[in-house]
């Protein structure tokens, strides 16, 4: 990195530091990092409630069931003890569950993030360019012995260095609300799996950050590339993901019949609709999925949650175990999400460097 550049950076992230406005932002973004990470505790604090109670349910079944022997053989006696194996069956199942791990506190934060996150780059952003027109410094500035892909790189790293103070500083203080509050001493694997999870936090903030200073580029006063990033924000975050099921309704109106209807219907024609409804459903299912995929939430919080999950979802079968997973095995399933969120990210900033270098400063 030239010396013109990290010149111009320390200005940068020196200037953002040192501004109320960016200061007063910081403190209500750790704030509201701090309440998602205590809606994060209670919801953990429920899930070990929940889990105790099974297992007394579960103890209690044993005891009841495992102390009598029924015979095999078929007539009521062995319709009875095949009834009584499933009892055993479901109670091996609740015993079997696994306890909540304190790493599920942090999904709170992730949907904290992926819901919000997108402001804060914006904000980092959108005034990267057009700032300097509006104070008519940038027309001075390429006056000087400086060249302009050194202007645009110094922008850009110096908006990075500022998104990962942010989001390491608040996300600090939400891990460290969490280990107060459960108690809990992470594991050397948990810490690698929170910093993974901190630097897709980065790149999925850093990703609208490219947004905003794109769309800095493109327009000339701060106010319209404010406006166009605030749209763009709604449109991925907030209206792609509600719209998904309009879309899966236009496209399969009858998937969203009740089961309780099917049940007028004779038996020949209850089965064969069944299994239309069923197979509408996953039709519908991979529609929604497939709408979602359009905003980088989707891709965020799919590595974000892939990462923080140490285990597979548990069925209640006799065992109910899941399969552990470790952390490059998560990243290996979601990796596919990543290389989204780095493309788009690669992208919006290459093109903030060719309309700058080619632009009129004038």
């Amino acid at each position: 990195m030239s010396n013109g550049i990290l010149t111009i950076v320390r200005k940068e992230v020196f200037d953002y530091l040192s501004n109320r406005t960016f200061l007063v932002i910081l403190a209500i973004f750790s704030l509201l990092i701090l309440v998602s990470a205590y809606q994060g505790v209670l919801t953990y604090d429920e899930q070990v409630q929940t889990y105790n109670e099974q297992l007394e349910i579960s103890q209690a079944m044993e005891q009841g069931f495992g102390q009598g022997q029924f015979p095999t053989g078929g007539g009521p006696e062995g319709n009875f003890s095949r009834i009584f194996d499933r009892f055993r069956g479901a109670a091996r199942g609740l015993a079997a569950v696994p306890e909540p791990d304190t790493m599920d506190s942090f999904r709170s934060m992730v949907t904290f993030i992926g819901l919000v996150g997108g402001i804060l780059a914006l904000v980092l952003g959108f005034d990267a360019v057009s700032g300097e027109r509006e104070r008519r410094s940038l027309s001075v500035l390429m006056t000087m012995p400086v060249f302009r892909d050194v202007v645009i790189n110094s922008k850009i790293i110096s908006r990075l260095v500022v998104v990962v103070i942010a989001l390491g500083v608040s996300f600090l203080l939400g891990s460290v609300l969490i280990i107060g509050l459960t108690g809990y001493s992470p594991t050397g694997d948990d810490v690698s799996r929170l910093v993974v999870m901190l630097l897709l936090c980065v790149a999925y903030v850093a990703l609208f950050l490219g947004l905003g200073v794109l769309l800095s580029t493109k327009f000339k006063d701060s106010s319209s590339a404010l406006l166009w990033g605030v749209i763009i924000w709604l449109v991925l975050t907030i209206l792609v993901p509600q719209m998904a099921g309009l879309v899966a309704d236009a496209i399969l109106p009858g998937s969203t019949l009740g089961r309780a209807q099917l049940f007028q219907l004779p038996q020949e024609e209850r089965e064969e609709a069944m299994t239309q409804l069923n197979e509408d459903l996953v039709r519908r299912q991979k529609i929604e999925e497939t709408v979602t995929l359009i905003s980088p939430r989707t891709h965020f919080e799919k590595a974000a949650e892939a990462v923080l999950s140490k285990t597979t979802e548990t069925a209640f079968t006799d065992t109910g175990e899941g399969r552990s997973i470790g952390l490059s095995e998560a990243i290996a399933d979601s990796w596919q999400n990543i290389i989204v969120l780095l493309v788009v990210t690669v992208v919006l900033f290459g093109s903030c460097y060719f309309l700058f270098t080619r632009m009129d400063v004038t």
